[in-house]
């Protein structure tokens, strides 16, 4: 079972690059890093590092087919996927490794996020399988990975992670999460959570750029899984209209990021799928 870790850097912050590089590196057979752009990345040295280096950012699921085409090519079986700020507990790998099956495409652990604290674990029971996990940490399966055509490249950024998740579960194939297993994650340095109406919501405080991904992805996804998330278009569009209503009420720049915001709904209700 040869098992390698992926990470796609867009600009680090190098203190924290190191450390997830540290806490991965001994866990696994090799490791793949896609810079997407960025300069002067200056890391430790470790021998059994791949550097894949992009002239420009080519996006999250293009660094990600990059990292699963290497993976395929030299006979790798599993790659675990990281964000760069993301750091893993000792021995997660080794745990993910018990649960390995030919029918599982991800393997994940709960998530922590930094800021916010840990999700609710309500699981009573070491794994359960769920409908979606995100990029980091996920150990992806290389076969499936290759069988059900890899990440939608389309997508760029934001919705990566659930479109592929989503392709897995239309394909028959499973996602298992070790409850057992802890990732400290980052949802983002501007990030803050609040409080409406009984419910705890995010509010990023992205750029606007970022705000037309997040709107064109939810509604290319939702077209483009309709017979799984049901009812389409209602269900993307209260997403949608959810984070605008943060943007208006707690965010700056509310008119450039409403506009981006109303250029990815067009955009996602005409792309093709």
């Amino acid at each position: 079972m040869k098992i390698a870790a992926g990470i796609i850097l867009y600009h680090p912050d190098i203190e924290r690059l190191n450390e997830n590089i540290s806490s991965i590196y001994p866990q696994v057979d090799h490791l793949f890093l896609v810079n997407n752009g960025s300069q002067g990345i200056n890391i430790e040295k470790y021998p059994n590092i791949t550097w894949i280096n992009n002239s420009t950012n080519k996006g999250v699921a293009f660094g990600l087919n990059q990292i699963l085409n290497q993976c395929y090519e030299q006979g790798y079986d599993w790659v675990i996927t990281l964000d760069q700020d993301s750091v893993c507990a000792a021995g997660m790998v080794e745990e993910m490794k018990k649960n390995i099956d030919t029918n599982i495409g991800i393997i994940c652990p709960i998530i922590e996020d930094r800021n916010y604290g840990i999700k609710e674990n309500i699981h009573t029971s070491t794994t359960s399988f769920i409908n979606e996990s995100i990029t980091s940490a996920s150990l992806t399966n290389v076969k499936i990975w290759k069988k059900i055509g890899g990440f939608d490249e389309y997508l760029f950024i934001d919705g990566v992670d659930t479109d592929y998740c989503l392709t897995l579960i239309e394909n028959g194939f499973k996602i298992l999460q070790i409850n057992n297993l802890i990732l400290k994650h980052e949802i983002g340095h501007k990030a803050k959570i609040i409080h409406l109406f009984g419910r705890k919501y995010v509010v990023f405080n992205h750029c606007s750029s970022r705000y037309y991904y997040i709107a064109r992805n939810y509604i290319y996804i939702s077209r483009k899984h309709s017979s799984y998330l049901q009812p389409y278009p209602f269900r993307c569009l209260l997403t949608i209209s959810i984070r605008l209503m943060l943007i208006l009420c707690f965010e700056k720049n509310k008119l450039q990021k409403t506009i981006k915001i109303l250029s990815g709904i067009k955009d996602g209700l005409i792309e093709k799928k």
